[in-house]
């Protein structure tokens, strides 16, 4: 039990401020439910009807006896001292143990010592069914129904920006109990009463539009005689019928004057707006209380809040796609086909005489190529309706010009040139993929910011090499370019794995940019101006600059073509998401996180995920890289990159053509840390069957892979072939070296390789019994890492006698020398391989030591050797 805690929640308590308080309370039984002392309409329905259930106890009603014995206080629903109800006084006391469960933002009025549990979900409810559900705690249905009315009020039945799939998840697991949903409808579907609308009647007259910095931003008032309970609730009303990117309501009330605000999207922080006024609450939704202020007065106060507030709005310039890939009017539709097929477009802009004079579909290609043999000229057929924006235009201009015109993409103007495009699906994601003030995507991850990212480069790299890093925004400003960090540096930067190997691209000629910066910093830069390329070594590290870049594949397992393009499609052309992110190192933006593609989520989520459902047929590659980041870094590939990766393997897409780049992937996984992981996870995709023919592993082959590892930190030998001795043990010399010299292995180690294979064959059966010296030159001949391949398969005798033979007896060789032979008389010439031989042997007995008696050894055995005669 739980008798010296009380539960605490904000004033005015809302649904799930008391919904969570009644789960902490099943959380922590026998605790005190404080009354906050006053509660919204919907809360003093709750606490009317569940009154029995929720036992509500005022701090004065409270024994003195416990009061003094209170030494934990939970507070649920805010994490602001002024905010909290009746109760606050206990936060005083000396050595109070205070826990707080808050899903409201981090604010400077934060509680101060205490254990703050925080989740960014849409209710806060959802934080303690989480912690129910985790230790097992059984619900009646009544119970249930309370918990979830804070959910479903919170999130907006499910339909507020804030939504997690937290709060899904909650209300699944209290439905296994059974919650009451006309209840539910009850409370967060009232009908409003007449002084509610009266109010709602004066809002909806009294709004007033304004468009700044291209948002869309309402603010209306209203006045009221006397305080109505449910303000919030006119508000949410409100809310549904206007068209707004952020809505203030202000209402004048006998208590007070209330701001309340509300916006469409986690990007436009009602609550930073809100914090001027001392408010506080979600992003999206906040309120503020204030007292004596003129209605009129705080509307040009919010208004200026607004201007100076920095709102993340995304324009034209942010979205589109360029450079434009245009086709020329005289181009015959068929090779249009073919270049919009190649290169993913669903459409292309035509020109003639360097003008747009229309758009041509890939659809409107595919229903011509039906009914029409020839190769006619895309012009006959292109649609002369061109739509253009500035590239300042909006998102909401831009849906405009797309629906008044009925057209799919729009053309992009600067200057009155066109400079890029957008298309339907540029501005779906848009709309749909919850942005951050970053002009960047992600969908439930909460992305670092500028501060965190720079703080983070700091802490990876050298001073020296920072210094370098940071440098790169004075020449990127200077030659009137943009530079970032991007894939594999920014994926092992969030994994804090280190990284020497670092990749740049720049937007529009990465070799302008190095020739700047070698002379600036005297630095030895290698530039390949056919490629747009650029590579400096320092130190232990490596920087390569690249142009920016669109690529296409013509043919399987070749190299792609390129051509200059955006960051965007620069990004696009990776293999995952995890390595389509890029970091900027400009200098307005220096650590601002580039994401289209939701790989930072993916990153924090572990998963592997590519970019295009043809992404391992134009690179197959690709297949040995998904199995080395699901191996390296323990991730999953994604349910439909799996399957594409086995729709790749069945193609035989490995195999098509040999590949240098291809082989050189698969012995980089044979050659690592995680190889055994890797091994396994390329038998069961089929990848081992391609290179060595293996269906599957064995389980004597698995436990030799597993156990070979230890064998190599032990002796520190060649991964490589220990795996791939292991790998082909067993079978037929030819084929051994059909698929060694396939995988362009070294002559010299294949014929090693077959030799230890050939050896290990006919003596198998005997080494646990054979003496020292027998093992010895049965074994000298092979190399070591096929002597610990086949260690990692052995019976724990024979295994034991070859890991002695390695620790010791290889090393048993003979003191004198050639030189010190010819001097005690004896002939040169083949002897002396039989009498080293010999010395050995003897040396392994026990029967020499020292030099001294190898030199009485031949000697008492002189009849046996030939010595020069005098």
């Amino acid at each position: 039990m739980n008798k010296n805690t009380v539960i605490l929640t904000h004033s005015g308590a809302d649904l799930d401020a008391i919904s969570s308080m009644f789960a902490a309370g099943k959380l922590y039984p026998g605790a005190f439910l404080i009354h906050p002392g006053s509660l919204d309409t919907s809360a003093q329905k709750m606490v009317s009807l569940f009154g029995d259930n929720l036992q509500l106890i005022r701090v004065r009603e409270l024994p003195n006896r416990i009061k003094q014995n209170i030494t934990r206080v939970i507070i649920v629903d805010t994490k602001i001292p002024n905010r909290i109800g009746n109760g606050k006084e206990f936060l005083t006391k000396k050595d109070m143990e205070i826990i707080v469960f808050d899903h409201h933002p981090e604010s400077p009025y934060d509680i101060k010592k205490a254990k703050i549990i925080y989740k960014n979900y849409g209710a806060n409810t959802t934080i303690l069914t989480e912690l129910l559900k985790k230790k097992h705690v059984a619900l009646t249905s009544i119970e249930a129904t309370i918990i979830a009315l804070g959910i479903y009020e919170d999130t907006g039945s499910f339909m507020f920006p804030s939504v997690a799939h937290n709060d899904f998840e909650a209300v699944a697991f209290l439905s296994l109990f059974g919650i009451n949903m006309k209840i539910i409808r009850h409370f967060v579907s009232p009908f409003l009463n007449e002084k509610q609308l009266t109010l709602l009647e004066e809002l909806i007259s009294n709004m007033k539009e304004y468009d700044l910095n291209g948002i869309k931003v309402i603010i209306t008032y209203g006045k009221v005689n006397k305080y109505i309970p449910g303000i919030s609730i006119v508000t949410h009303r409100l809310r549904e019928i206007v068209d707004s990117d952020i809505l203030f309501v202000i209402t004048e009330t006998s208590k007070g004057t209330f701001v309340t605000g509300r916006s469409n999207s986690p990007e436009y922080n009602v609550k930073n707006v809100l914090l001027k006024f001392g408010g506080g609450g979600h992003i999206t939704a906040a309120t503020a209380y204030l007292e004596g202020r003129d209605i009129k007065k705080i509307k040009e106060e919010l208004l200026d809040s607004i201007r100076h507030t920095e709102f993340p709005v995304l324009k034209a310039g942010n979205i589109m796609s360029f450079p434009v890939k245009a086709i020329d009017a005289k181009m015959g539709i068929k090779k249009a086909f073919k270049i919009m097929a190649r290169m993913g477009f669903s459409g292309l802009p035509v020109m003639e005489k360097g003008k747009p004079t229309g758009i041509i579909s890939k659809r409107d290609i595919e229903k011509i190529m039906l009914v029409e043999k020839r190769d006619r000229p895309v012009k006959q057929y292109l649609s002369p309706n061109i739509v253009k924006v500035s590239i300042s235009a909006d998102t909401r201009e831009i849906e405009e010009q797309m629906v008044t015109n009925n057209v799919g993409r729009v053309l992009v103007e600067k200057n009155g040139k066109v400079v890029g495009i957008i298309s339907r699906s540029d501005l779906l994601k848009a709309f749909y993929r919850t942005r951050n003030k970053n002009y960047t995507y992600t969908s439930t991850t909460e992305f670092p910011s500028k501060e965190e990212i720079i703080t983070l480069i700091k802490k990876s790299f050298p001073t020296d090499i920072f210094n370098i890093i940071a440098s790169f925004n004075k020449i990127a400003s200077k030659t009137g370019q943009h530079i970032y960090l991007v894939g594999g540096a920014v994926r092992d930067l969030f994994l804090g794995e280190k990284c020497e190997d670092l990749d740049f691209t720049v937007d529009k000629d990465a070799i302008i940019f190095a020739n700047e910066l070698s002379k600036k910093m005297k630095l030895n830069i290698k530039t390949n101006p056919e490629f747009g390329t650029a590579h400096l070594k320092f130190k232990n590290y490596t920087f390569d600059f690249a142009t920016t870049r669109r690529e296409y594949y013509e043919k399987k397992s070749i190299l792609p073509k390129v051509e200059i393009a955006s960051l965007k499609d620069d990004l696009k052309r990776r293999d995952f998401t995890i390595n389509a992110l890029a970091v900027s190192l400009n200098k307005n933006d220096f650590g601002r996180l580039f994401d289209f593609f939701n790989g930072f989520t993916d990153l924090k989520k572990k998963n592997i995920r590519v970019l295009d459902s043809l992404s391992f047929i134009e690179d197959p590659s690709r297949l040995l890289r998904a199995i080395k980041y699901e191996s390296r870094f323990g991730f999953k590939l994604s349910r439909d990159t799996k399957q594409l990766f086995l729709n790749a393997v069945n193609l035989h897409t490995l195999k098509v053509k040999k590949s240098q780049r291809i082989i050189g992937e698969l012995l980089e996984l044979l050659s690592a840390e995680y190889t055994p992981i890797a091994i396994i996870n390329m038998a069961n995709r089929g990848v081992l069957y391609e290179f060595l023919g293996i269906k599957r592993l064995s389980s004597k082959r698995k436990t030799a892979i597993l156990s070979a590892e230890e064998l190599i930190r032990t002796f520190g030998t060649n991964r490589l072939y220990v795996y791939l001795f292991v790998l082909l043990f067993g079978k037929k010399e030819k084929e051994i070296s059909e698929r060694l010299n396939y995988l362009s292995i070294k002559s010299k180690a294949i014929s090693n390789l077959v030799l230890a294979e050939r050896i290990f064959k006919k003596f198998s059966k005997r080494i646990e019994i054979m003496d020292n010296v027998e093992l010895f030159f049965a074994l000298r001949k092979i190399h070591e890492p096929f002597i610990i391949g086949y260690a990692a398969y052995a019976e724990r005798g024979v295994r034991k006698r070859l890991i002695d033979y390695l620790t010791n007896l290889r090393y048993t060789k003979a003191e004198l020398t050639g030189s010190e032979l010819k001097e005690i008389g004896l002939n040169e010439g083949k002897q002396f391989s039989k009498i080293f031989d010999e010395l050995i042997a003897q040396k392994i007995k026990g029967k020499v030591k020292t030099k001294e008696d190898e030199i009485k050894y031949i000697l008492k055995n002189k009849n046996r050797f030939e010595f020069r005669k005098e």
